[in-house]
Protein backbone atom coordinates (compact mmCIF):
# COMPACT_ATOMS: atom_id res chain seq x y z
CA UNK A 1 0.00 0.00 0.00
CA UNK A 2 2.95 2.79 0.17
CA UNK A 3 3.95 1.81 -2.98
CA UNK A 4 0.80 2.45 -4.24
CA UNK A 5 0.39 5.33 -2.11
CA UNK A 6 3.36 7.05 -3.73
CA UNK A 7 1.89 6.53 -6.89
CA UNK A 8 -0.94 8.07 -6.23
CA UNK A 9 0.80 10.98 -4.88
CA UNK A 10 2.55 11.67 -8.04
CA UNK A 11 -0.46 10.83 -10.52
CA UNK A 12 -2.34 13.66 -8.60
CA UNK A 13 -4.95 11.32 -7.07
CA UNK A 14 -6.09 10.38 -3.61
CA UNK A 15 -7.27 6.75 -3.19
CA UNK A 16 -9.07 6.02 0.06
CA UNK A 17 -6.17 4.54 2.02
CA UNK A 18 -3.65 7.52 0.56
CA UNK A 19 -2.06 8.86 4.06
CA UNK A 20 -0.59 11.80 1.59
CA UNK A 21 -3.01 14.69 1.13
CA UNK A 22 -2.70 15.74 -2.57
CA UNK A 23 -2.43 19.75 -2.70
CA UNK A 24 -3.75 20.83 -5.61
CA UNK A 25 -2.48 23.79 -7.52
CA UNK A 26 1.09 21.98 -8.01
CA UNK A 27 0.69 20.47 -11.40
CA UNK A 28 2.20 22.02 -14.47
CA UNK A 29 2.00 21.74 -17.97
CA UNK A 30 5.71 22.02 -19.63
CA UNK A 31 6.70 22.47 -23.08
CA UNK A 32 8.80 19.47 -24.08
CA UNK A 33 11.78 20.32 -26.42
CA UNK A 34 14.88 17.70 -27.96
CA UNK A 35 18.38 18.77 -28.09
CA UNK A 36 17.63 20.29 -31.26
CA UNK A 37 14.84 22.58 -29.44
CA UNK A 38 11.98 20.84 -31.85
CA UNK A 39 8.82 21.32 -29.77
CA UNK A 40 8.14 17.15 -28.94
CA UNK A 41 4.75 18.31 -26.69
CA UNK A 42 3.60 19.07 -23.11
CA UNK A 43 3.92 17.36 -19.99
CA UNK A 44 3.08 17.53 -16.51
CA UNK A 45 5.72 18.13 -13.62
CA UNK A 46 4.36 18.29 -10.34
CA UNK A 47 5.62 20.96 -7.91
CA UNK A 48 8.13 23.01 -9.42
CA UNK A 49 7.19 26.65 -10.13
CA UNK A 50 8.43 29.68 -12.03
CA UNK A 51 9.81 29.76 -15.62
CA UNK A 52 10.60 25.79 -16.11
CA UNK A 53 11.10 23.82 -19.61
CA UNK A 54 11.67 19.92 -20.14
CA UNK A 55 14.57 18.42 -22.50
CA UNK A 56 14.29 14.84 -23.49
CA UNK A 57 17.66 13.47 -24.31
CA UNK A 58 18.23 11.96 -27.75
CA UNK A 59 22.24 11.06 -26.45
CA UNK A 60 23.36 9.80 -23.42
CA UNK A 61 25.51 12.57 -21.26
CA UNK A 62 27.48 9.34 -19.04
CA UNK A 63 29.62 12.04 -16.85
CA UNK A 64 26.17 13.20 -15.37
CA UNK A 65 24.30 9.92 -15.38
CA UNK A 66 21.92 10.62 -17.90
CA UNK A 67 20.97 8.49 -20.47
CA UNK A 68 18.75 8.53 -23.75
CA UNK A 69 15.10 9.52 -23.62
CA UNK A 70 15.80 11.05 -20.26
CA UNK A 71 13.67 14.21 -19.57
CA UNK A 72 15.46 17.15 -17.75
CA UNK A 73 13.28 19.70 -15.98
CA UNK A 74 14.99 22.69 -16.56
CA UNK A 75 14.09 26.04 -14.08
CA UNK A 76 15.40 29.47 -15.25
CA UNK A 77 17.70 30.58 -13.22
CA UNK A 78 20.38 33.52 -12.78
CA UNK A 79 22.27 32.41 -9.88
CA UNK A 80 23.99 28.73 -10.10
CA UNK A 81 26.28 26.78 -6.90
CA UNK A 82 28.80 24.86 -7.75
CA UNK A 83 27.88 21.23 -8.75
CA UNK A 84 24.61 22.64 -10.22
CA UNK A 85 23.84 21.06 -13.49
CA UNK A 86 22.76 23.47 -16.17
CA UNK A 87 21.96 22.97 -19.54
CA UNK A 88 22.55 25.98 -22.65
CA UNK A 89 23.35 25.96 -26.30
CA UNK A 90 26.74 26.67 -27.44
CA UNK A 91 26.58 27.99 -30.82
CA UNK A 92 23.56 26.02 -31.30
CA UNK A 93 24.96 22.49 -29.93
CA UNK A 94 23.15 21.53 -26.76
CA UNK A 95 24.75 21.04 -23.56
CA UNK A 96 24.81 19.89 -20.04
CA UNK A 97 27.48 21.64 -18.18
CA UNK A 98 28.33 21.87 -14.52
CA UNK A 99 28.26 25.07 -12.22
CA UNK A 100 32.08 25.70 -11.21
CA UNK A 101 32.74 27.45 -7.69
CA UNK A 102 34.00 30.05 -9.78
CA UNK A 103 30.75 32.77 -10.81
CA UNK A 104 29.48 32.15 -13.92
CA UNK A 105 31.95 29.45 -15.00
CA UNK A 106 30.77 26.22 -16.53
CA UNK A 107 32.49 22.80 -17.30
CA UNK A 108 32.24 20.50 -19.91
CA UNK A 109 34.66 17.59 -20.18
CA UNK A 110 37.69 19.67 -20.62
CA UNK A 111 35.80 22.59 -21.91
CA UNK A 112 35.23 25.73 -19.12
CA UNK A 113 32.40 28.47 -20.22
CA UNK A 114 31.70 31.72 -19.27
CA UNK A 115 27.99 32.61 -18.97
CA UNK A 116 27.93 35.30 -22.06
CA UNK A 117 29.19 31.85 -24.58
CA UNK A 118 26.38 30.28 -23.65
CA UNK A 119 22.87 30.56 -24.04
CA UNK A 120 21.78 29.44 -20.53
CA UNK A 121 18.42 28.00 -20.57
CA UNK A 122 18.58 26.84 -16.65
CA UNK A 123 19.18 24.63 -14.15
CA UNK A 124 18.03 21.11 -14.03
CA UNK A 125 15.80 20.60 -11.28
CA UNK A 126 14.20 17.24 -11.84
CA UNK A 127 15.43 14.19 -14.20
CA UNK A 128 12.37 12.02 -15.44
CA UNK A 129 13.46 8.21 -16.30
CA UNK A 130 11.65 5.48 -17.64
CA UNK A 131 12.10 2.57 -15.95
CA UNK A 132 10.16 -0.26 -18.19
CA UNK A 133 12.56 -0.64 -20.88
Amino acid sequence: SRTISKLAYVAGTSPQFSRVPIQQGEINAVALYSQTRDTLGVISVYGINGEIKAYQLGTAWAVHQMEVDDILIVKKTKVFKAGDKVVAFHEDNFLILEALSEKNKFISGVEIYTSKQLDLEGKVVQIIRNLHD
